[in-house]
């Protein structure tokens, strides 16, 4: 049963009254750990509440008029019913028509959850075995007399226990798998093998045109998705933003052949070195920008163009590298099923932190999704290199995860480290082969790929006359003071702990009746006393916002031999550096989860490969897991935008913010919920 979480409004209708005569209102607990809300009568026309906490009694209210069978509204706040398997002392707080007649703090006992009685005490006491003569109504008028299943429908409790038990719902779906696989029944059990024999009976064959049109069809159902949050719902994609015109000041200072920028472009990320103004973001999206820096157009109007331009060509890339995955483990010829392409794209599109960059048009996401997008190219060509050998495969992939590490430097630390891993499993075959001249190449290749990665070190030199990334002692926000709780630097091998929970086991998110219903969780993180932190931003770890992709990315540890599990391999070991840096960062936020989706991309696309690939009761029944993780990332994502957008980040139009209250006070109004405190 849920907690009765804030007032508890009800309508009354008493009796008439007899005096000296106590009657139940609401008993909760059991013999000798209840606690008692009731009305006593001190003549036929007069009454007054009492609390009793057993053993150590309560406050009396003051006394009112009753008239019987007349309706009365009552609003009660009573700490046991909003504190369930708690004790301690609360408070209790009494309205009647309005009026405050009763408050105070009291003491209350430990209760079940299904331990609360409406209008009856079978809990025993002084009132043992007494009921209300009158009615006790819910606000929709339903009389409530009994337990709390009167109260709370079966939807409220299963959704209750769905969020707060969600183990007891896994060993429901398990029990009823274990049902399915051991056959209830021989007659299903003979239905079922009739059925995958039917199945087996017609190999797949599906052409490659329709898989295309079928890609294409849900990357644009995406992408209007994304373009509505990207512009507030005004699809005018050329248009002013704050904070979004550095990389436009970027573009036309390297016009110019400097690296500087006016300091209105950065203002509070400013970094001040030798009197000029610096931004630690790369320069890949400020080139991409030089067209428009030359003609002197769109000057501080193109991060919403660029964001959706971006999106589309990400998910074109996991489009793409899905398919090289079918063609590295399948039979020739082989092809994934439009059904497994529609679910995978969803889930990249709508059910991960790519759509949820779409929420604030700034700085910041843009030059996330520009290094994942980049990332994600260079995998694809990475992996054709890894089947061909060819250098200009190898070579396109170190353009693109150079473009991505000056974007993005984790996205691209990724996609480098996968490229450089492929270019070692080279040298390794042609040293088993005994022709160590063809290693020449691989090894050259997986020198560019390190010599890639510290190109951001080697531009920052040329900025700041240091190769650190980012040297916060000259970034105007940080005094003495603030560097020295950091210790000035960016890393800490001592928070690798608080991140790996942050990221990935302890970032639960939030349910409750709130519009959008799914928000973004809080509480105590294990490691947070030890780690030094400069910034703790909202977050929801990566397997509770994005479950689809993991279960993709750990059914892909399942996958045959031969290049998928050797694709899947260097996916891994290029993650890991990744995951060390973004663990032991000073800073966590729910964006920063866009920085692993090139590697969730690509283990999730081994995943998808294995399962539609494969017939068998396994794969098929996984792949409905897969079909209702994907609506459930697709619906926490969205959310998760949402709530970002109109109620946490800074820049957003007022019109969206008034727009969300106002679709959230309708949806509480229809779901009878309570509106946020504060």
């Amino acid at each position: 049963m849920p907690p009765l979480d804030g007032p508890l409004r009800l309508g009354l209708e008493f009796p008439a009254g007899t005096a000296g005569k106590v009657e139940p209102l609401i008993a909760t607990g059991r013999h000798g750990a209840g606690d008692f809300f009731a009305v006593r009568y001190l003549t036929p026309t007069t009454a007054q509440f009492f609390y009793d906490s057993w053993a150590e009694g309560g406050p009396a209210s003051s006394i009112f008029e009753i008239s019987p069978g007349q309706r009365r509204s009552l609003e009660l706040l009573m700490p046991a019913l909003s504190a369930p398997r708690k004790s301690g002392k609360g408070l209790l707080h009494v309205r009647l028509d309005g009026e405050d007649i009763l408050h105070g703090t009291v003491h209350f006992h430990p209760r079940k959850t299904h331990e609360i009685h409406f209008a009856e005490n079978p809990v025993g006491g002084d009132m043992g075995g007494l009921r209300f003569g009158g009615r006790i109504l819910a606000v929709d008028g339903t009389e409530l007399r009994g337990g709390p299943a009167v109260y709370f429908s079966w939807p409220q409790r299963f959704y209750h226990l769905a969020t707060s038990q969600p183990l007891t719902v896994l060993c429901w779906v398990g029990a009823a798998g274990l049902a399915y696989f051991l056959g209830v029944t021989s007659r299903i059990a003979a239905a079922l093998a009739a059925v995958r024999q039917a199945f087996r009976s017609k190999p797949r064959a599906i052409p490659q045109r329709p898989l295309h049109w079928a890609a294409a069809g849900t990357i644009a159902a995406c992408t209007l998705a994304f373009s509505f949050f990207v512009t507030y719902g005004t699809f005018e994609f050329v248009a002013e933003e704050s904070f979004a015109s550095f990389y436009d000041h970027q573009a036309r200072s390297l016009l110019h052949g400097r690296l500087d920028v006016p300091e209105p472009a950065l203002s509070g990320e400013a970094f001040v070195y030798k009197g000029k103004v610096y931004g630690y973001f790369g320069p890949t999206p400020a080139v991409l920008r030089l067209p428009f820096a030359a003609m002197d157009a769109g000057m501080g109007k193109l991060s919403r163009l660029y964001l959706v331009a971006y999106y589309v060509l990400a998910l074109a890339a996991a489009y793409m590298i899905a398919l090289r995955f079918a063609a590295l483990g399948g039979e020739p010829g082989s092809r994934l099923s439009r059904s497994a392409i529609v679910a995978f794209l969803t889930a990249c599109g709508v059910g991960s932190t790519l759509f949820f960059l779409g929420s604030r048009s700034y700085v910041y996401h843009e030059a996330i999704l520009c290094g994942a997008m980049f990332a994600m190219w260079s995998v694809y060509h990475a992996l054709g290199y890894l089947v061909t050998g060819f250098a200009r495969t190898a070579l396109a992939a170190l353009a693109c995860g150079t473009a991505a590490v000056h974007a993005r430097p984790p996205c691209g630390l990724f996609a480098l480290a996968f490229l450089g891993a492929v270019a070692l499993l080279h040298v390794i075959r042609c040293i088993r082969m005994r022709n160590p001249g063809a290693a020449t190449a691989p090894i050259a290749i997986g020198i560019a790929s390190v010599i890639g990665v510290f190109s951001f070190n080697a531009l920052s030199y040329l900025k700041f006359g240091t190769f650190e990334g980012c040297p916060l002692r000259y970034h105007v926000q940080y005094d003495p003071a603030r560097l020295a709780r950091i210790e000035n630097k960016l890393f800490h091998p001592g928070n690798v702990p608080f991140g790996a929970a942050a990221y990935v086991t302890s970032s639960f998110p939030k349910f409750d009746s709130r519009f959008p219903f799914i928000h973004f969780g809080s509480g105590p993180m294990p490691g947070r006393e030890a780690a030094k932190l400069d910034l703790v931003e909202p977050l929801v770890g990566i397997p509770w916002a994005m479950p689809a992709l993991s279960l993709l990315a750990v059914c892909g540890s399942l996958a045959a031999g031969g290049n998928w599990r050797r694709a899947y391999v260097c996916a891994w070991g290029a993650a890991l550096p990744v995951a060390l840096a973004m663990f032991s960062a000073i800073a966590v936020s729910h964006r920063y989860t866009s920085d692993f989706i090139p590697f969730l991309v690509v283990a999730s696309a081994a995943g998808l490969s294995w399962l539609d690939l494969r017939i068998s009761r396994v794969h098929r029944t996984l792949k409905v897991c897969v079909c209702i993780l994907v609506a459930a990332s697709a619906c926490t994502t969205l959310a998760l935008t949402a709530e970002f957008q109109s109620e946490i980040v800074w820049g957003a139009p007022e019109h969206v913010q008034k727009n969300y209250r106002a679709i959230r006070a309708k949806l509480e109004a229809i779901l009878g919920g309570q509106p946020p405190s504060g």
